[in-house]
């Protein structure tokens, strides 16, 4: 049976919605934002991902709900599998990291796996272990292609 919401449809209206009304507090009631209070919310970032066949995605990224870069990749409905729901386990949220940001050092796991992972470079890392914070701003990504 197909759900008449998809879960990143859902998430991405609750991204929008949560920081639209955290800018807005004498709002009774959820709405959708609009375009320029998206571009001013508190706790947001803004990250580009180019998908796999070379489109940039200038992405909003809230920074005070505890997701990573997979759960955005898929709140946006990019090609993210996820498989392992961020547990370092599978490396289907390869990505390379294309700006200059200063990020956590990779954790024995996540090396691990990129170890086992195709098209591996210098810059690659799993979204899922990339927590979205206020020095991310600006973050420039490229999804890995997928082995197959």
């Amino acid at each position: 049976m197909k759900q008449p919401w998809p879960a990143n449809l859902l998430l991405k209206s609750f991204i929008q919605t949560k920081n639209c009304l955290s800018n807005t507090p004498q709002l009774p009631v959820s709405r959708v934002c609009l375009p320029e209070e998206i571009d001013t919310m508190e706790n947001t970032i803004k990250v580009t991902v180019i998908d796999r066949e070379g489109n940039p995605n200038d992405l909003d990224a809230p920074t005070d709900m505890g997701m990573n870069i997979m759960e955005l990749c898929k709140a946006y409905e990019l090609p993210v599998e996820g498989t392992c729901g961020g547990m370092a386990l599978c490396a289907s949220c390869h990505v390379y990291v294309l700006s200059d940001h200063d990020l956590p050092e990779p954790t024995d796991d996540e090396l691990a796996m990129l170890d086992a992972a195709f098209f591996v470079k210098s810059n690659s890392r799993l979204g899922c272990q990339l927590k979205l914070k206020d020095a991310l701003d600006g973050l420039k990504l490229e999804l890995a292609p997928v082995a197959g």
